[in-house]
């Protein structure tokens, strides 16, 4: 037993290091840049327009996860005259290596035709940092995962744990059998559609372009998961149908929960970088040669 504890430590460990090595190497290659030729933003622009020649950077939106990152990359390398794509998951970025006659609104199109959200230059040491955080995403991720927790917990009562402790006759008798079923259905549609949406938004927004992902068959193993519920209540009648309601439910339930936990995992590991982007945004101004220039606030100290 200690050598399994052990080895998981060194496990976490190495994923841990591979992680920041590779959010490191990431920054570097983005920084590297000629400064000359930088894109100019200001923190209320959330995609500066990126204005130097050479190597393009893209800020992306809408990727959850590494398959994600690898239909954008291959979305991209289809272009013609795209040579080499690196896509950064926890930066949202894209950075394009291509010939010039490449159209940077061709390259926007072709992410966009693929089912994510893409705009031309690097986001602000601010805005990178609430990417980076994706505190909108965890809000939004514990909301859907506390409400469909609390309607679960209802379904449950009503539907096999009223059947385990005997109640399911005097529900029959409160509401009826077919409205009991109707009941039922109302809560898994909450669940599903509710607070499930994100999964449905991401699972069929690819269709247009006939690419599929793992929440579109999530989405639609739920839909007919629900679709055959209802078909058999109306064929077998309210009684002895065999439901699939709890079973769809759960599943969102599940996914909500790994794709919380994924985000919070994520953010831990990238807490240490928020916290230098917190000092590469903070400036000073300061003279040099008789001229006003902005400087990073820490080099004061130094």
């Amino acid at each position: 037993m200690a050598c399994c504890y052990i080895a998981a430590s060194m496990i976490a460990f190495i994923i841990n290091t591979c992680d920041a090595l590779n959010v490191d190497i990431h920054l570097q290659y983005n920084e590297s840049l000629d400064p000359s030729k930088s894109s100019k933003h200001t923190d209320d622009d959330p995609f500066p327009l990126e204005e130097s020649a050479g190597p393009t950077i893209l800020s992306l939106g809408g990727m959850t996860c590494a398959a994600c990152t690898g239909n954008v990359e291959r979305a991209l390398l289809g272009l013609e005259g795209v040579q080499r794509v690196a896509v950064s998951l926890p930066f949202q970025e894209a950075k394009v290596v291509h010939d010039a006659d490449v159209s940077k609104d061709a390259m926007v199109s072709t992410i966009e035709d693929a089912g994510y959200e893409a705009k031309v230059g690097q986001r602000t040491p601010t805005q990178r940092i609430d990417v980076l955080q994706q505190a909108k995403d965890l809000d939004n991720l514990s909301k859907a995962f506390s409400g469909s927790s609390r309607v679960s917990t209802l379904l449950f009562a009503l539907g096999t744990g009223a059947d385990l402790v005997g109640w399911d006759g005097r529900l029959e008798r409160l509401l009826t059998p077919m409205g009991r079923q109707a009941i039922l259905l109302a809560l898994t549609s909450t669940i599903v559609y509710l607070y499930g949406a994100f999964i449905h938004k991401s699972g069929w927004g690819q269709m247009k372009n006939l690419v599929a992902n793992m929440n579109t068959l999530i989405s639609a193993s739920t839909t007919l998961g629900i679709l055959v519920s209802t078909v058999n209540i109306g064929v077998e009648g309210p009684r002895t149908a065999f439901t699939y309601f709890q079973t769809a439910a759960g599943l969102v339930l599940i996914v909500t929960a790994g794709r919380y936990l994924d985000l919070l995992s994520r953010r831990q590991a990238t807490n240490t970088f928020v916290g230098l982007y917190s000092l590469v945004q903070k400036t000073a101004s300061v003279r040099v040669l008789g001229q006003k220039v902005g400087r990073p606030a820490f080099f004061e100290n130094v």
